[in-house]
């Protein structure tokens, strides 16, 4: 199931996508209070200059940096041996770095510069929606997503649809980030998708023909009135519109409620023109259908997205699947060798695969698959590993079993001996 899309897009003119690393590296910046300079571990991109205390590895967590400076209005300027720029646009204050070699002095200039121009391209964008919102999508598309909450403030009763559709797009992907083990904000985000399609609980078929009426050009009071949706005139509201459908269908999906997550798939089925959103579209239909146990029609939809995208991952895994749940081992592992070529480390497929190669017979095959898997995965506790095990428990291979749990309780150690000596570094 392809999940809500977290990379908000934004008409700005410019080349950069939001999440666009820029540069990276240590810096010394000097303080605001004390000023002494201090070294930081920097990062330029989306918009901001983001900064860390250190890094560690393992320890520094992109999503919370030390500091998040909004690279708006940007005056810059070169100072001996580093550079000078100061925020004059949200709020005047300058900052003073200093580079550790000409090649990254010059690097980050250029980055600066870049950054700031598509901050302004986004600001210009959001003309007349506010600057907390825009603010709040450049935090969002750079997966600051705690600090994109706090500039939209969900708590607000006027929230644009747009504003709706930001906080959902956050609400997911903090949800994500936790595992998927946070259900209340799996919810919240349904709610804040709902809100832009009008408070809907599911895709009203009134407001899609409104929308088709209108991609077609066919009637001004349907412009009219899918304006009023998007809440805001300059700017295509097929687009939010098309992700908030699309968004509540998948977490009507993830929260079990197969049924109308279905239907809301094959709604926008009815004004999805590109071949790829159409094989999507099918993928999680099929997925559905899998989900009631309907094999065959979960099949044919399988099929049709391939005929759409031959080489579309995700339904060639379907495919797979399908045929695994129908026992026709040989065709899954065929799909899934096919997916393997278009992903080659994918370790859940690989894992798959050595599922059907070991109810089809083939031991040898699944257990050389899974080693391979292991030796791609970075955590030992992982997938992978687990189904080595399990592979091993079925054939009786308790010699084969013992030594992975060595193996095991070996990475552990290494792992704990790596995290004491990166602490010792920074001390």
């Amino acid at each position: 199931m392809s999940r809500p899309n977290s990379n908000l897009t934004v008409s700005t003119g410019s080349q950069l996508s939001g999440s666009e690393l820029l540069w990276s590296g240590q810096l010394l910046k000097r303080g605001h209070l004390v000023k002494s300079w201090k070294n930081r571990y920097c990062e330029i991109r989306g918009g901001f200059f983001l900064y860390w205390r250190n890094r560690v590895e393992g320890e520094m967590q992109p999503g919370n940096p030390r500091g998040i400076v909004a690279l708006t209005g940007v005056e810059l300027w070169g100072d001996e041996g580093g550079l000078i720029f100061d925020t004059i646009w949200l709020q005047s204050k300058k900052f003073f770095i200093r580079c550790f070699s000409d090649s990254d002095r010059e690097q980050c200039y250029s980055a600066v510069q870049s950054s700031a121009e598509f901050a302004k391209g986004v600001f210009e964008s959001f003309e007349g929606g506010g600057r907390d919102t825009a603010m709040g999508w450049m935090l969002a598309s750079s997966c600051l997503f705690d600090a994109a909450l706090k500039s939209i403030n969900p708590e607000r009763s006027n929230l644009t649809p747009r504003e709706h559709s930001i906080i959902g797009a956050c609400l997911f992907s903090r949800w994500s980030e936790l595992h998927c083990t946070d259900r209340h904000l799996l919810i919240n985000s349904l709610k804040h998708y709902e809100r832009v399609l009008g408070r809907a609980k599911q895709v009203n078929t009134k407001l899609i023909e409104d929308m088709k009426e209108y991609h077609e050009g066919t009637t001004s009071q349907s412009r009219a009135r899918s304006v009023s949706i998007a809440g805001d005139p300059g700017n295509d509201p097929m687009s939010l519109f098309n992700e908030a459908c699309f968004n509540v269908a998948t977490i009507h999906y993830l929260l079990g409620q197969i049924t109308p997550a279905r239907s809301e798939f094959q709604a926008i089925l009815s004004f999805a023109k590109q071949d790829f959103d159409r094989a999507d579209l099918h993928v999680n239909i099929a997925l559905c259908y899998m989900a009631e146990g309907d094999l065959e029609t979960a099949m044919s939809n399988g099929m049709t997205a391939l005929k759409l995208v031959p080489n579309h991952f995700q339904a060639v895994v379907t495919v797979g699947n399908i045929h695994k749940e129908n026992a026709k081992y040989d065709e899954a592992v065929d799909m899934y060798r096919r997916a393997l070529e278009v992903n080659p480390e994918d370790v859940l497929v690989m894992v798959r695969m050595a599922g059907a190669l070991l109810a089809h017979g083939k031991a040898d095959a699944a257990i050389a698959e899974l080693k391979l898997a292991c030796e791609l995965e970075c955590d030992v506790h992982g997938m992978a590993f687990n189904s080595l095990i399990k592979a091993y428990q079925y054939l009786g291979k308790s010699r084969e079993i013992s030594a992975l749990k060595l193996q095991q309780a070996g990475s552990e150690t290494n792992s704990i001996k790596k995290r004491v000596f990166a602490f010792a570094q920074t001390v």
